[in-house]
C-alpha cells in the first residue's frame, strides 16, 4: 500500500511540469492572439504604454517577436526622422502582413520563426522613464525583442545592442535596410512589396 501510494505521488509530481508547460503555452498563445487582434485594430502598429510594454515584452511566456518603435510625435517635436520612420514602418508592416508575418513560419529548409508583431511606444510624459531606462537619449529607436531578450533589473532595461537601431538626424533611412534589419533579427525573409 505504501509502495503504491509513493509510486502514485512520484508519478503525479513528474507530470506537474507537463501541466505547467501546457498552461504556459496556452497563455503564450492567448497573448499572441491578443496581439493579432490589437494589430488589426491599430492597422498593424500597436500603440503601447508602459503597462503594455511590461505585459507583451517582459512577461512570459511570449512565443513571438515584437518589434518596438520608440518614437515621438513628429509635429509636436519637429522630428523629421520620426516622420520618416513612421512612413517606412507602415511599408514594412504591410510587407509582413501580406505574407502572414503575424503567424509562426517554417522555411523550406526547416528553420522555424516566431510570429512577428509591431508596436510603437510614443515619447510622452508617462513613458519618459521607460525611454530613459532603455538608455535612449533621442528618438527614433527600433528594438527587435525576442523571448527573454529584454531584462529589467528594477532600474534599467538590458538588451543586446545589435537588436536596437538608433536613427540619427541627417542620416537617410531606407525601407529595405529597415526590413533587412528586422528580418535578420526575426529570422524571416520578407521582401519589400511596395519598394
Amino acid at each position: 500500500m505504501v509502495y503504491s501510494t509513493l509510486s502514485f505521488l512520484l508519478l503525479s509530481l513528474s507530470l506537474l511540469p507537463c501541466f505547467a508547460e501546457s498552461d504556459a503555452a496556452a497563455k503564450g498563445r492567448a497573448k499572441a492572439e491578443e496581439l493579432r487582434y490589437l494589430s488589426s485594430v491599430y492597422g498593424g502598429l500597436i500603440q503601447l504604454n508602459s503597462t503594455g510594454y511590461d505585459y507583451f515584452v517582459l512577461d512570459y511566456p511570449r512565443p513571438y517577436t515584437l518589434v518596438v518603435l520608440f518614437n515621438a510625435d513628429p509635429k509636436k517635436y519637429k522630428c523629421g526622422p520620426c516622420e520618416d520612420i513612421s512612413m517606412i514602418m507602415k511599408q514594412v508592416i504591410y510587407s509582413y502582413s501580406e505574407v502572414g508575418g503575424d503567424l509562426p513560419y517554417t522555411s523550406p529548409e526547416g528553420v522555424r520563426s516566431r510570429a512577428v508583431f509591431f508596436a510603437q511606444m510614443e515619447y510622452k510624459p508617462e513613458n519618459q522613464a521607460l525611454f530613459k531606462q532603455h538608455g535612449f537619449a533621442s528618438v527614433p529607436n527600433l528594438l527587435v525583442t525576442h523571448p527573454k531578450s529584454v531584462v529589467f533589473d528594477g532600474e534599467s532595461f538590458f538588451f543586446k545592442r545589435e537588436d536596437a537601431w538608433e536613427f540619427h538626424a541627417g542620416s537617410e533611412i531606407h525601407p529595405h535596410k529597415v526590413l533587412e534589419f528586422i528580418n535578420n533579427r526575426a529570422s524571416r525573409n520578407v521582401i519589400d512589396i511596395i519598394g
